[in-house]
C-alpha cells in the first residue's frame, strides 16, 4: 500500500498499538492514516509549522510532538486535539519518548538539553544537562523509571533515573 499526502520530508511515523492508525510526522504537520483502506490523511489541526518528532503512549490514546519552534504538544488521538503546549525549551526537541505508564514523556535536543515532562500535571519536571550536544535518541526504559539518552556530540550513552534526574 501507498500511503500519500506529505508534501515533504517525513520525519518520524509510528502505529498505534491497535495496528488501526498510522500517525506521521514532517512537511510540518501531523497526518493521522487509515492503512486498511488507504483513506486520505486527515491533518491534524493545530500542529504548528515544523513537526520534529514524537512519539505515541502505549494505550495509543496520546501523542506528544516536538516541534522546531521549542515546544512540545500532547494530544488527543481520538479528538486530534492539542490538550497542552509546553513552552521555554532551549532548543528544538530531537527526539521524544513517552513512558509505558503514559504518565511522563522526556525530550532531548539539539543543545544537548533534555527535559522530564508531566504530562498529568502538565509541567516539567526536571531540566537535565547531561550532553555536550545534540540529542540523537532518548527512550523510556520498560520499567518507566529509567531513561537512556545518546548523543552524537559526545559519543556517550547515559541511563538515568527519571524521578531523580541522576544518573
Amino acid at each position: 500500500r501507498l500511503l500519500q499526502g506529505h508534501r515533504g520530508g517525513i520525519n518520524d511515523v509510528y502505529v498505534t498499538p491497535d495496528g488501526c492508525r498510522v500517525i506521521s510526522c514532517g512537511d510540518g504537520t501531523l497526518r493521522v492514516w487509515n492503512p486498511s483502506i488507504n483513506q486520505c490523511p486527515e491533518e491534524v489541526v493545530g500542529a504548528a509549522r515544523g513537526v520534529a518528532c514524537m512519539s505515541i503512549s502505549p494505550d495509543g490514546q496520546t501523542l506528544v510532538s516536538g516541534h522546531y519552534n521549542e515546544t512540545l504538544r500532547i494530544w488527543n488521538l481520538h479528538s486530534n486535539k492539542c490538550l497542552h503546549t509546553f513552552r521555554g525549551l532551549s532548543e528544538r526537541a530531537t527526539w521524544v519518548s513517552v513512558a509505558p505508564d503514559g504518565k511522563r514523556a522526556v525530550s532531548g535536543g539539539r543543545d544537548g538539553a533534555i527535559y522530564v515532562w508531566g504530562l498529568a500535571n502538565r509541567r516539567c519536571e526536571h531540566f537535565l544537562k547531561m550532553h555536550t550536544g545534540h540529542i540523537s535518541g532518548i527512550k523510556i526504559m520498560l520499567d518507566g523509571r529509567r531513561a537512556i539518552s545518546a548523543s552524537f556530540a559526545d559519543k556517550v550513552l547515559h541511563v538515568w533515573d527519571i524521578e531523580s534526574g541522576r544518573c
